[in-house]
């Protein structure tokens, strides 16, 4: 009965983990999208992106300018360590999406 409760919580956990890796995949997804849409139709013709594509393009250049952390594992973080990185993860698209938008009304 014991492992089977341990069995359960780490499967919650790493449901849990997996939804919220989604969320901040879909948000700087949305980051892109909205920064793209806003800037690239009108400099260059291009078109619009969707979320979908956004969110692509996002993971992409995630992946080729991907930083090791000297975390080693995620086990290892302290609190505050994990903290840091979700703030990280939070304020940095909002933060673009923000300065953007004021370029977009100053200069556009």
């Amino acid at each position: 009965m014991k492992l089977l409760k341990g069995t359960s919580k780490m499967i919650g956990g790493l449901l849990l983990a997996a939804a919220t890796v989604m969320i901040f995949v879909i948000y700087g997804g949305w980051a892109v999208m909205t920064l793209w849409n806003w800037f690239i139709p009108i400099t260059f013709g291009l078109s619009e992106l969707t979320l979908g594509q956004a969110t692509g393009i996002d993971l992409l250049i995630s992946l080729m300018t991907a930083k090791v952390t000297t975390y080693g594992s995620i086990k290892k973080l302290t609190e505050v360590e994990r903290l840091k990185m979700l703030g990280k993860m939070t304020y940095i698209p909002i933060t673009t999406v923000g300065i953007g938008y004021l370029v977009l009304l100053l200069f556009f």
